[in-house]
């Protein structure tokens, strides 16, 4: 995974967004390209 993140910093990959969108409630995530371990997650009612 540590090759991935360099690969994609030395691209100007700043993070990564993942959405899942359902009926009644969306999630929404965002991971940083520098910190893998660091997730921020929100729920969108």
């Amino acid at each position: 995974m540590q090759e991935f993140t360099s690969a994609a910093s030395a691209q100007g990959v700043a993070g990564y967004v993942t959405m899942n969108w359902a009926d009644q409630k969306h999630d929404v995530i965002l991971r940083s390209a520098a910190e893998l371990a660091k997730v921020e997650h929100r729920r969108i009612a």
